[in-house]
């Protein structure tokens, strides 16, 4: 019996490419060659491409992925609850846990950059 997680990447504009643009593909690709009983359902806005495959469930959320309020607020109060209603056993996300979430959520980190005292960034996200 496979195990299903399930990942958002609600947080990214595809429009506008980080490094968690390609995180997001790389660790579901290679996680489903090493762990091959684990399926991914993967929370996209509406207008982002992912391709299904084996053991991998795109899952449209009625989001443009150019409106940040809209791809937050999904995040943060939708997700979660969908996660839960197709037995995903845990929800990863980037950095920030959602305010509803009825599943075990993974965080996971993956830059300071804002940290740096030379990157203007702007004092919001430094805080």
């Amino acid at each position: 019996m496979a195990m299903r997680l399930a990942i958002s990447t609600l947080c990214e504009d595809p429009a506008r490419p980080t490094g968690l643009t390609s995180l997001f593909r790389e660790l579901v690709s290679n996680a489903r060659r090493e762990f091959t009983k684990i399926e991914w359902d993967v929370f996209l806005p509406r207008d982002t491409q992912w391709e299904a495959s084996d053991g991998v469930c795109p899952i449209r959320i009625d989001v443009q992925s150019s409106s940040l309020p809209a791809r937050l607020f999904a995040d943060h109060f939708q997700v979660g609850m969908l996660a839960r209603k197709r037995a995903c056993r845990a929800l990863i996300t980037v950095g920030f846990l959602p305010a509803i979430s009825p599943v075990p959520n993974v965080a996971h980190v993956n830059t300071l950059h804002h940290m740096d005292p030379a990157n203007r960034t702007g004092s919001i996200r430094a805080l």
